[in-house]
């Protein structure tokens, strides 16, 4: 949880850097105005791409817990039928902690979807500030 904190500050953090002197776009005319806003971009660029990279990562990791987890409740549903009470104690061990760890990551999940839609709106924002200063540069 830390890691998509420190990440969304950072995204927060070079944003109200961008803001303070709304500079270039990657493409822009305006290279030579603002020189640290190229590297501002990039750095937001990679910030944004790092918590998509993670959201990916965690949403990989949560469906292959859900299907263990899955797994695990259909065999503790047949020892429960077959009356096998030390599996069923044995796999109430194993889904117990699976349940536990599905509904962490899918919390984290949901904190990090929300990290990447402000991380998505960030680079946006940057991008319509960049463009409205290119276009009071050229007028």
């Amino acid at each position: 949880m830390q890691l998509f904190a420190r990440m969304g500050n950072l995204l927060r953090g070079l944003l109200a850097a961008g803001s303070a002197d709304a500079s270039t776009a990657p493409r822009s005319g305006l290279r030579g105005r603002h020189p640290g806003a190229r590297e501002q971009y990039a750095k937001l660029r990679a910030a944004a791409a790092g918590i998509l990279y993670m959201r990916s990562k965690l949403a990989k990791e949560l469906e292959r817990q859900s299907a263990e987890l899955g797994r695990v409740r259909r065999q503790l549903d047949v020892a429960v039928d077959r009356e096998d009470d030390v599996a069923a104690l044995a796999l109430i061990g194993r889904r117990d902690p699976l349940d536990a760890e599905v509904e962490r990551l899918g919390a984290e999940l949901g904190e990090l979807t929300k990290e990447a839609d402000g991380a998505k709106q960030n680079l946006i924002t940057f991008q319509n500030e960049i463009a409205r200063s290119a276009t009071n540069g050229c007028a």
